[in-house]
């Protein structure tokens, strides 16, 4: 159990990391950027997620931004937790400037959802069809911002796995809770509370971090997605291959795969 009271191991946050980076590393959308947004809004749609909102929409859960801005927002629902997501284009990888853009737009959103009686944690997540350089891993986990990518086991996938009976199997005993802390830092939700009847205390721990502590995620992040990917090699050979062809078959942008195949 995570220490907010999430449940990794099934929920809508370990649901779309592994999903999204087996389509990312396997069947990565030949048609473009658009075609990336809509799938991670399909798949919260096929999880059955409420509150569903897709690519393009100027609102959070029909709450309007804080400052007055119009923001776009790729995609956010509310299953077990609330989850707004950003798919950027397999073009480019994501950068700093993304992090910051995504950073703002979605604490401008939380922010006025708040002020609204919105009661809910926002979890943030950012996906990718590149690799991501080791700096903005480091950025984005001072931020509490999730990333996926096809170049490593996103941390929501390896926080379920760590929860498993066999993680001592496939990872390190002494290195187990070190990586759980670390890992539930990086992917924490904004949260907020009211401080009477005129003010909101909003949760952003950026003090929270070292130098030190972002070195001991990487190290351990990179090695945790390694010993993850051989321990399903062995006990559960193309796992990740398998899940790809299911997402795809299950999405409408199945067509639009084949069809771009097609014509090349």
């Amino acid at each position: 159990m995570a220490s907010h009271g999430l449940s990794w191991d099934g929920s809508v946050l370990q649901l779309l990391a592994d999903s999204v980076f087996a389509l990312a590393r396997f069947t990565p959308p030949l048609a473009g950027g658009q075609t990336w947004q809509g799938w991670a809004y399909r798949l919260l749609a096929m999880m059955g997620a409420s509150k569903l909102q897709g690519p393009g929409t100027l609102s959070l859960f029909s709450y309007p931004a804080a400052s007055g801005i119009s923001h776009e927002i790729d995609a956010a629902g509310i299953l077990d937790v609330a989850v707004v997501l950003e798919a950027k284009d397999q073009a480019h990888s994501i950068s700093k400037t993304d992090i910051d853009a995504f950073q703002g737009r979605t604490f401008d959103y939380f922010e006025g959802a708040v002020q609204r009686g919105f009661t809910e944690d926002l979890f943030r997540m950012l996906l990718t069809t590149r690799v991501i350089d080791l700096k903005v891993r480091r950025y984005a986990a001072r931020h509490g911002i999730i990333l996926v990518s096809p170049d490593r086991v996103p941390l929501p996938s390896l926080l379920a796995a760590m929860g498993r009976w066999d993680a001592t199997e496939w990872f390190p005993d002494s290195y187990l809770g070190e990586l759980t802390v670390l890992g539930e830092r990086a992917c924490r939700p904004l949260t907020a509370q009211r401080a009477g009847a005129t003010s909101i205390l909003y949760h952003y721990p950026l003090h929270l971090w070292t130098a030190g502590d972002l070195d001991d995620l990487e190290y351990l992040h990179e090695m945790a997605s390694s010993h993850w990917l051989d321990w399903l090699d062995r006990t559960d050979p193309l796992h990740f291959e398998h899940l790809a062809d299911r997402c795809l078959t299950s999405l409408t942008a199945w067509k639009e795969l084949k069809d771009q195949g097609a014509r090349g």
